[in-house]
């Protein structure tokens, strides 16, 4: 674990994500799973979701018709 200065759990969970979705490790699955393994805590999906507006990223993979 870094010795960064967390200013709360939410700054902490935060980084931890943006850790895990540049390592190329994007499915709601495994970005809590990376949370849970590091804290112990288990991360909600509203945090997630939280997390993915603060940074931009699209909630929901448009995917192309069949």
């Amino acid at each position: 674990m870094s010795n960064r200065p967390w200013f709360n759990r939410r700054d902490r969970v935060f980084y931890l994500l943006d850790e895990c979705w540049c390592e190329g490790r994007r499915s709601q699955q495994q970005l809590k799973s990376h949370v849970r393994r590091t804290t112990g805590i288990a991360c909600s999906p509203k945090l997630i979701v939280a997390w993915k507006r603060d940074r931009h990223i699209p909630l929901a993979r448009h995917r192309e018709p069949t």
